[in-house]
């Protein structure tokens, strides 16, 4: 019995330390709510007591103490709904809320025990103090250590504070076992209060968790579906829906893009020689290469196994064979440093221009420069070839290292 009291202490305190803050915000927010209502209520009870004409010295007491009390009571509502008013508009210093936090405790416990004293001259009810520990418990937020703890003070300062003025030793009895009863109340809302709002917060934060996981596992599976993993280039789905997008923008401006197939020289001599994993590697590398050598605008995508594909927005055949010239010519000259290893390697490339106006211009721009690339592979490798009609130029291959 002792250990479950334990662990449901610790688990307890676990859920105060992470929820401190937000409760006393939210415990906070609601003086605003109190402050607008008890300010008003505290200036028509003002009013109503000024109205009243006292017969006896005990009476003329009670009104006295009674507006002094709605007084103060109204400044301190007024002065409690501003300041969280103040919280709600804009963020502010754990030491402010907590600060706000036990002024409007204390506001509230002096309230319920000051008002019910001052009755006790000319009633024997504790009807404010119970309306006080109502307030309290519907109002704050705290662990049932701490509302043990002020629940236990609160009827003290009952206890003790009602003896000034009520000198009927059974009205006074009573009243303490009526105090002690209201203050049970408070404790019990106070609990109530604390289960239920921990247990909210913890399936607000579960949901936020969950949430979390959702709306990154998306974000995986959308990396998944539009980009090539081991690269982090655009993959060829993506790549195709781009260059749909672009077509039908260059319908209105009459400017094609091109296209550039590239493939890696006797790649598979790599794999053989060095192992997959540092073909992996190669490839990594060159698509490095590729994504730094053409302009942002470009868009560069992982076609398949060692096959590459650009697209040069706003590009004709010519300058897209300046720009493949100088990717030929960076990957020849380029040395690929693999666990230490020196590795070189060549590419082949294949550049057609986009026909947009007609339907099938992504198939027939593929074929064009997927003939235009095993001519380059067929005529030697290492070179630059565009579709035909075109010129065509010719580098030494050179062997892989």
């Amino acid at each position: 019995m002792l250990e479950k009291l334990r662990h449901l202490f610790l688990h307890q305190r676990a859920l105060h330390k992470q929820y401190r803050l937000t409760l006393i915000h939210r415990t906070v927010n609601r003086f605003f709510f109190i402050g607008m209502v008890a300010s008003p209520v505290s200036a028509a009870h003002i009013w109503l007591f000024s109205q009243y004409q006292a017969t006896t010295a005990a009476e003329a007491q009670w009104r006295t103490g009674l507006l002094v009390y709605h007084f103060a009571l109204m400044i301190a509502a007024a002065v409690l709904a501003l300041i969280a008013w103040h919280c709600r508009q804009r963020p502010v210093a754990p030491g402010m809320l907590r600060f706000t936090y036990w002024l409007g405790f204390i506001t509230v416990l002096l309230a319920g025990v000051v008002v019910v004293t001052v009755d006790q001259l000319v009633t024997p009810a504790v009807t404010p103090f119970l309306i006080a520990c109502t307030v309290i418990g519907v109002l704050f937020l705290m662990p049932p250590w701490h509302a043990t703890v002020i629940c236990s003070v609160l009827y003290v300062c009952f206890y003790y504070a009602v003896g000034i003025t009520q000198t009927d030793p059974e009205i006074l009895l009573s009243n303490r076992v009526n105090g002690l009863t209201a203050t049970g109340v408070a404790l019990a809302l106070l609990l109530i209060q604390w289960r239920n709002t921990t247990v909210q917060l913890n399936q607000e934060s579960r949901i936020q968790e969950q949430q979390a996981l959702l709306e990154d596992s998306n974000r995986r599976l959308q990396r998944l579906a539009t980009e090539d993993e081991l690269t982090g280039l655009a993959n060829r789905r993506l790549f195709n829906l781009l260059v749909k997008e672009e077509l039908v923008l260059q319908q209105r401006h009459g400017r094609p893009p091109s296209l550039i197939l590239l493939d890696i020289d006797h790649f598979k001599k790599v794999n053989d020689e060095y192992g997959h994993l540092t073909g992996d590697e190669v490839l990594k590398s060159l698509a490095a290469i590729l994504r730094n050598s053409v302009r942002s605008s470009d868009l560069v995508c992982r076609w398949g196994g060692e096959e590459f594909a650009i697209l040069l927005r706003h590009s004709s055949a010519q300058k897209a064979a300046e720009v493949a010239e100088n990717l030929r010519r960076k990957v020849e000259e380029a040395t690929f440093q693999v666990n230490g290893k020196p590795i070189r390697i060549t590419i082949s490339l294949g550049i057609s221009e986009f026909d947009h106006s007609r339907e099938e211009a992504l198939d027939e721009a593929y074929q064009r420069a997927d003939h235009a690339l095993y001519s380059a592979k067929n005529n030697g490798r290492n070179q630059v070839q565009t579709s035909p009609a075109t010129q065509t130029t010719k580098k030494t291959e050179v062997p892989v290292v």
